[in-house]
């Protein structure tokens, strides 16, 4: 096995990074807002509080 180059080792930190990005975003975890305990952790911990709201307004609805 050959060690990875440069360019390589920059490529998967540049990907994991961009993953962590994403998390912080709200990106993740969005589109299952509801799951079986109301939330996703997921979403709890990375949605903005605009996409959270929108979460809030979803759960009154099906509660109702």
């Amino acid at each position: 096995m050959q060690s990875p180059t440069l360019h390589e080792k920059f490529q998967t930190t540049y990907e994991t990074r961009k993953s962590r990005e994403h998390m912080k975003q709200g990106k993740v975890g969005r589109d299952n807002c509801v799951t079986s305990n109301g939330l996703s952790e997921t979403t709890q911990t990375h949605m903005s509080d605009h996409e959270d709201e929108q979460c809030s307004q979803k759960l009154e609805i099906l509660q109702e």
